[in-house]
């Protein structure tokens, strides 16, 4: 699957999870997305674990995932715990 496809793939979940804010997070670091999917297939073989820091929104966990990757997620409790997150 292309990473084109899955993003629009992940552009429909997004949106049809109805949270405003994180469809306008994820429209707006899309490219951000393609960029850093595209680094990772050319340097990571597939079915690698990668390291998925900041992770709050899983766009890119989800992105990974879905191009064969096995993906950790982090990202610190504090920013979690904002009221722009929840």
């Amino acid at each position: 699957m292309s990473i084109d496809t899955v993003l629009d793939q992940l552009a429909q979940e997004v949106k049809a999870s109805g949270n405003d804010n994180d469809l306008s997070y994820f429209l707006y670091h899309r490219l951000r997305f393609k960029k850093m999917a595209e680094s990772i297939t050319r340097r990571v073989p597939t079915g690698s674990t990668v390291l998925d820091t900041g992770s709050h929104y899983l766009h890119s966990a989800v992105l990974l995932t879905s191009l064969g990757y096995r993906v950790t997620c982090m990202d610190v409790s504090a920013f979690t715990q904002l009221d722009f997150v929840r």
